[in-house]
């Protein structure tokens, strides 16, 4: 268990395995935490980390993670602190993995920080940009990473709690990215 304090936020987050990072974002609605994923039918955490550097993490005010609470609190607060906690583990670019809710917070980081996530696997996303449909937010966040300088993300129907299919996503990404000479820094 750790945990990281920026300003007035203080982000719980655990790291299991190591490998290229992937950073879960976690179902729960507003109170995505680390332990929703022990309740599901797929626990990504067990499932990942003998490959990967596993991320997971508590949201600002969700499990033991708190940060005070403002009328301007959006989308982009929940990036700024992915963010910040990519920054202080030191991690240049990441896989993501959201289930419900954190598809929204993965459309969300690839929207800010696209160059920051080599693939996502979005499962059963909630949180639609205005009640957009979902073709519509993957096109618009698409466009938004090809428009950013960073090489194309493919998107991809994903099956839900499918490991094979979640570990074939993230391995090709990161072969992708290996044989591009891209920086993987875990």
């Amino acid at each position: 268990m750790a945990n990281f304090q920026y300003q007035e936020v203080n982000l719980h987050y655990e790291v299991y395995g190591s490998g290229f990072p992937v950073l879960l974002f976690a179902p729960g609605g507003m109170r995505s935490a680390i332990d929703f994923w022990q309740h599901g039918p797929w626990n990504p955490i067990e499932a990942l980390q003998r490959h990967f550097r596993v991320i997971a993490m508590d949201q600002r005010n969700a499990g033991t993670s708190r940060a005070p609470i403002t009328a301007k609190d959006n989308w982009e607060s929940y990036s700024t602190d992915h963010l910040r906690l990519l920054d202080h583990l030191r991690v240049d670019r990441c896989h993501l993995v959201g289930g419900c809710i954190g598809g929204a917070f993965s459309f969300s980081l690839m929207r800010h920080a696209p160059e920051r996530v080599a693939a996502a696997v979005i499962q059963q996303s909630i949180g639609l940009d205005q009640n957009q449909s979902l073709s519509t937010t993957c096109l618009t966040v698409g466009r938004s990473i090809r428009s950013s300088k960073t090489r194309r993300l493919q998107t991809v129907r994903s099956r839900p709690f499918d490991l094979i299919y979640t570990m074939k996503i993230l391995s090709l990404a990161h072969l992708k990215l290996k044989s591009r000479g891209a920086r993987t820094r875990s």
